[in-house]
């Protein structure tokens, strides 16, 4: 689980805590006790795979108006070509 470095690790082995499901298992008030309001509050909802984040629709960047972005069309399915034919057309992009 991202957002628990080296100390939060230490912390929560001192409270018998190895895997996911035993941060799960504890009750929100021991984690904020422990770790304060904002993140034990947030571990116990981490542990329980709660995020409020909003969804955001990736939108990919219109490549067609930065000229320095150039599109090169492969068969990505072949995956034995793939490297292959990559290096080929970057070096003849680089050539030219």
């Amino acid at each position: 689980m991202g957002g628990g470095g080296p100390k939060t690790d230490q912390r929560l082995r001192a409270m018998g805590v190895v895997t996911i499901g035993d941060l799960a298992a504890l009750p929100p008030g021991s984690l904020i006790a422990r770790f304060g309001r904002s993140h034990g509050s947030w571990l116990y909802q981490a542990a329980r795979e709660v995020d409020a984040t909003p969804q955001v629709r990736f939108r990919p960047p219109d490549v067609k108006r930065r000229p320095d972005v150039r599109i090169i069309q492969i068969d990505h399915h072949n995956r034995d070509c793939l490297a292959k034919e990559l290096v080929e057309k970057i070096a003849a992009m680089i050539t030219t």
